[in-house]
Formats: structure tokens, C-alpha cells, sequence
């Protein structure tokens, strides 16, 4: 984590996401905070995953 955060990386932790718009040179994501853009997702937020749903992994 310490060195993506000095790569430039932003963590947006205790916001809830409502929704991600997956455009064409990156993906939207819309929260209760607010919203952006940024050239990657991860989502770390465990078994039942709010990122997985919206993008529609499927974790089989």
C-alpha cells in the first residue's frame, strides 16, 4: 500500500459506492461522497463485494 499511495495512487475508504460506469478509457464511479474517475478499480471489500457485483464478476 505505502508504495502505491508514493506511486500516486488515491484510497477512498468508508464510502459507500452506488454505482460504476465502466467508459471507454477508464471507469466512473459514483459514491455517497461523490464521484470520479480513475484508470483502476480495486475493490477490496471482501466475499460479498459491492465492486464485483456492479461490474458483474463472477467469483466461481
Amino acid at each position: 500500500m505505502e508504495q502505491a499511495l508514493k506511486a500516486g495512487a488515491r484510497v477512498h475508504n468508508e464510502k459507500k459506492i452506488l454505482g460504476i460506469e465502466v467508459l471507454p478509457d477508464r471507469p466512473h464511479i459514483v459514491t455517497d461522497y461523490g464521484s470520479f474517475a480513475d484508470q483502476i478499480v480495486v475493490g477490496a471489500d471482501g466475499a460479498n463485494s459491492v465492486v464485483a457485483r456492479l461490474l458483474d464478476f463472477d467469483a466461481k
